[in-house]
């Protein structure tokens, strides 16, 4: 059996090839520990760090499938931030911009099972949470489905 944080770390170790240091361009790719929950840690934790992508579980669902086994179906959040001196059709569009971003964990995530002994992961949606004149702020959501929890 596999934990939630098995499946964010799983995807986060698929995404590693964007970050700078890897030959990428993220400069940071995370966990999600807060850092939309208010403004000052907003401000902390993004200051030089654009662009970034931050993964955090949101959901779990299970359902009874048979005697052995119960499906777990989680849902992975993807906070996408992106900024531009120039503009926010920039941040938006550019080579380091959101849509970059969004197509790139799709080539990363869709249709892998990250190592795992689950159903390939599906995008579900994507969608602006908020932006400013030079940053821009997407979140992503996937899901996976794990067939098979041993039942006890």
């Amino acid at each position: 059996m596999y934990s939630l944080k098995d499946y964010e770390d799983k995807v986060l170790d698929a995404l590693e090839p964007l970050l700078k240091k890897r030959g990428g361009y993220l400069k940071a790719l995370k966990g999600y520990a807060g850092e939309l929950a208010s403004e000052e840690a907003l401000t902390k934790f993004f200051v030089n760090q654009f662009p970034a992508v931050l993964v955090k579980v949101s959901s779990a669902e299970y359902e009874y499938a048979d005697q052995e086994c119960t499906r777990e179906t989680v849902t992975v959040d993807l906070l996408i931030v992106s900024q531009s001196y120039q503009d926010q059709s920039e941040a938006r569009g550019g080579s380091k911009g959101v849509y970059t971003i969004l197509k790139d964990i799709m080539e990363k995530l869709k249709e892998k099972t990250l190592g795992l002994s689950i159903r390939p992961l599906k995008p579900v949606r994507a969608w602006e949470l908020y932006s400013t004149p030079q940053v821009v702020f997407w979140a992503a959501q996937y899901q996976l489905i794990n067939d098979c929890i041993e039942n006890v």
